[in-house]
C-alpha cells in the first residue's frame, strides 16, 4: 500500500485551490527534461509491475509521461518561476522556493501540454492522461470567472490561462525527445468539428469515455498511473 499512496495533505493543511501547483515546489532546482526522464521511468516500472495487463498501454502511458509537462515551457509558467541568479537560462518544471503568483488567473499547464500533443499528432488518450495528471481539466475546455481576457482581440478564445495563438518555445523533454516551438490552438474548445482540427475535445473525450475499449474506470486507472509516476518523481532529488 505505501508504495502507490503519498500524503498530499496533513492535518491543518488547507485544501488545493484551483489553480494551485503544489508540485512545482520541490527540494531542489529540477528542469523539465530531468524530471521528465524520472517521470517516465516510475511509469516504465509501474507498467512493468503490473505487467501483462497494462503491457498495452505502455506507449500511450510512456508518451503521456514524456509530454505531461511540455506546458511548463509557457511563459506564463515560467515568468511564476522565483528569481535566482544561480539558476538561470533553463526551463524549470521544480523550484526550491514557492512560485509567484502567475500573471493570468488560473493558468494550467498540462492544457498547454495536452494542445501541444494534439498539434504535434499525439493520440486522444496519451493528450487526456496529461491535461487530467492535476485533477483539473478532463472532459471540457473551459474558461473561467476572473480570468485574464486578451486585452487585443475580444474574439481571441481564451481559457485556463491559455490565449489562443500562444507560442511555446522548444522545449527539451529529456532523452533526445524535444518539442519544437509550437502555436497553441483552442479552437478544440469549440462544439462541432473544426475544418484543421478535427473533433472538438469534448467529442474527442467523451469518445474516450464512452468506448468499450477505455470507458470511466480504465481512464481512471490510467490517469492515476500517471498521477502517481509524477508524485513519486517529484518527492526527492
Amino acid at each position: 500500500k505505501e508504495q502507490f499512496t503519498k500524503p498530499l495533505l496533513s492535518a491543518g493543511t488547507p485544501p488545493e485551490a484551483y489553480d494551485d501547483d503544489c508540485l512545482a515546489e520541490s527540494r531542489q532546482w529540477t528542469t523539465i527534461a530531468d524530471h521528465t526522464r524520472k517521470v517516465v521511468d516510475e511509469v516504465d516500472k509501474l507498467v512493468r509491475s503490473l505487467s501483462p495487463d497494462l503491457d498495452p498501454w505502455q506507449p500511450v502511458l510512456l508518451a503521456a509521461a514524456r509530454w505531461h509537462d511540455a506546458g511548463k515551457a509557457h511563459s506564463i509558467f515560467q515568468n511564476a518561476v522565483p528569481a535566482d541568479s544561480t539558476h538561470e537560462g533553463a526551463i524549470w518544471a521544480k523550484t526550491l522556493r514557492p512560485m509567484e503568483r502567475y500573471e493570468r488567473p488560473h493558468f494550467r499547464h498540462e492544457l498547454a501540454s495536452a494542445l501541444a500533443m494534439l498539434a504535434h499528432g499525439e493520440c486522444d488518450l496519451a493528450a487526456y492522461l496529461v491535461a487530467s495528471h492535476h485533477g483539473k481539466v478532463r472532459l471540457s475546455i473551459r474558461s473561467l470567472p476572473h480570468e485574464a481576457r486578451p486585452p487585443d482581440d475580444p474574439q481571441r478564445r481564451f481559457a485556463r490561462g491559455i490565449w489562443e495563438g500562444d507560442v511555446l518555445p522548444e522545449v527539451d523533454l529529456g532523452d533526445g525527445v524535444s518539442v519544437p516551438q509550437t502555436t497553441l490552438s483552442l479552437s478544440y474548445m469549440e462544439l462541432g468539428e473544426d475544418p484543421q482540427a478535427g473533433p472538438s475535445w469534448l467529442a474527442r473525450m467523451v469518445a474516450l469515455r464512452d468506448s468499450e475499449e477505455f470507458g470511466p474506470f480504465r481512464l481512471a486507472l490510467l490517469e492515476a498511473l500517471i498521477r502517481i509516476a509524477d508524485w513519486r518523481a517529484s518527492e526527492g532529488p
